[in-house]
């Protein structure tokens, strides 16, 4: 989809300046997604969302799953994140989470910590189904980290559609004092809304929204999970004699 929206401003100029291609556009689209075309831009904005993620947790001071486990971070109530550092105590094995002075001392350590957890939870709660609602998130956040990291080319294709669009409007005034057909003039205007959407919008801020959504629903799924049992334990088995049924 990230791809895609890149590549809508010059076809939407091109198929309202050029009505020849109209009648071959649906012939075209099949073509591309046949050809792999399709696939093939999917994978770059992925490529590019994913270079430039580390960029983007610099910015907001870590990974979202991480600073919201963090003792100074505001986002999540102080009763939600006692109940969610305490499950994940007790079900990761190995893992030993800081207290409030330890992460003062050593908040390097502390994060190493909480994106372990995160880890833990993310391998845990593959299942779309079960877990639909982050499944949903995480399709949201990766939209937006993709189409962020495309950017500058969404920027670079869209300006010259516009460009082109409103050179062809000017010579149409120029040439015969009327504007072109209400499909061209529309077609421009929208690309130009493009434009301004891309440069207002699209911005690390932007991206964050859906990468908190993911991290809060990441950590609520501590509620759903159960902690590992201990391999000493046998349920259902009572000192080795039968349970009597009542």
């Amino acid at each position: 989809m990230p791809a895609l929206l890149v590549a809508l401003p010059p076809v939407l100029t091109a198929f309202a300046w050029i009505p020849a291609l109209r009648g071959v556009g649906s012939a075209l689209l099949t073509l591309l997604a046949v050809s792999g075309a399709m696939v093939w831009l999917a994978q770059l904005a992925r490529d590019r969302g994913s270079a430039l993620q580390p960029s983007l947790y610099a910015m907001w001071g870590g990974q979202p799953s991480t600073a919201l486990l963090r003792y100074r971070d505001a986002t999540l109530s102080t009763e939600l994140k006692t109940r969610y550092r305490a499950f994940l105590q007790q079900a990761v094995p190995g893992l030993s989470l800081p207290t409030a002075e330890e992460e003062d001392r050593d908040p390097s350590h502390a994060d190493e910590m909480y994106g372990a957890a995160g880890a833990w939870l993310v391998a845990k709660t593959r299942d779309k189904k079960r877990y639909g609602l982050l499944f949903e998130e995480n399709i949201n956040y990766g939209f937006r980290r993709n189409f962020w990291g495309m950017k500058p080319l969404a920027l670079l294709t869209s300006g010259a559609a516009l460009f082109i669009g409103l050179l062809a409007i000017a010579i149409s005034w120029v040439r015969n004092e009327t504007l072109p057909s209400p499909e061209e003039v529309a077609a421009t205007l929208l690309v130009a809304m493009y434009v301004v959407f891309v440069v207002v919008r699209v911005r690390p801020s932007w991206v964050r929204v859906p990468a908190v959504a993911y991290a809060r629903e990441l950590l609520a799924s501590c509620d759903t999970l159960s902690p590992q049992k201990s391999p000493n334990t046998r349920p259902g088995k009572q000192s080795g004699k039968k349970a009597k049924k009542l």
